[in-house]
């Protein structure tokens, strides 16, 4: 795993890349909010990398649950 940070300083990076950052990114996000969560603290440091393409959010402390709003 690699965090975005670390990845970013790779830039300039290719297109293809970049789309395949941005859709894992997204996908990661859409798995969050399926369990009514929002991150609330979405930046580079908080995004790592998987070796298989995907990403994963860390950080949750700003992060809010829309039916337990005191988890």
């Amino acid at each position: 795993s690699e965090s975005l940070t670390a990845k970013a300083k790779e830039a300039p990076l290719p297109p293809g890349d970049v789309a395949r950052i941005g859709a894992a990114i997204a996908d990661a996000l859409v798995e969050i909010h399926a369990q009514d969560v929002v991150h609330l603290d979405v930046k580079p440091e908080n995004v790592m990398l998987r070796a298989d393409g995907s990403a994963i959010f860390l950080d949750f402390g700003f992060a809010q649950h829309a039916r337990l709003p005191d988890l």
